[in-house]
């Protein structure tokens, strides 16, 4: 991979300084009570050079995330045998400590985790993907009806375990702590949509 560029090194410090400067505020504010007019002026920079880099406030929080939206789906679609594709990608996500599945406890993901639960607008940007996520994996099974019965329950069961994770580590508890727990719990869950499956 190419060396990047000194502008390219500079625009991604402006950015991360933008992002820091921003979840500071956030965190000791609110979402909803901070202005972009606010992060400008704590990051001493304009209100324009704000949108050169973030559409918007629930872009700066949310974008990260959004941009892997269509993982699932493309694991899904690569493989004959698209539950256990899923179910290893969530183990392996549970493993590497994935913020993905709830599994970060670095203290910037962390507070990202605390913001979405707290704040009403981000929860609904957060809710608008994870519904575009479910329609993405059930294009992906073959998007007729047995396929969209199927995203929505590996959706809602994805949804449900990792809402899990993070409120263990929202109460104090390391991702290395959560670990075993958050392996047994996703291996039960997909044991048992495993068997719903094979019935239908």
């Amino acid at each position: 991979m190419a060396e990047m560029g000194l502008r390219e090194r500079k625009k991604a410090e402006t950015r991360r300084a933008i992002w820091h400067t921003a979840m500071e505020a956030f965190l000791e504010r609110g979402f909803e009570e901070t202005s972009v007019a606010e992060i400008a002026l704590a990051a001493n920079i304009s209100k324009m050079t704000f949108f050169n880099y973030f559409g918007s406030k629930e872009d700066l929080v949310l974008g990260p995330a959004e941009d892997h939206v269509g993982d699932d789906a493309a694991v899904a679609a690569q493989s004959p045998e698209p539950l256990r594709a899923l179910r290893d990608l969530h183990l392996s996500r549970v493993d590497g400590r994935d913020p993905a599945v709830g599994m970060c406890d670095i203290p910037s993901v962390l507070g990202v985790f605390r913001l979405v639960s707290e704040s009403p607008a981000l929860m609904a940007r957060f809710q608008l993907g994870q519904h575009r996520r479910e329609q993405l994996l059930a294009e992906a099974l073959g998007g007729d009806e047995a396929a969209r019965l199927m995203a929505a329950l590996v959706s809602a069961t994805l949804r449900h375990l990792t809402g899990e994770n993070v409120g263990e580590l929202l109460t104090g508890a390391s991702a290395d702590d959560v670990a075993a727990r958050a392996r047994e719990r996703a291996t039960t869950a997909f044991d048992r949509l495993d068997i719903a499956f094979a019935r239908s």
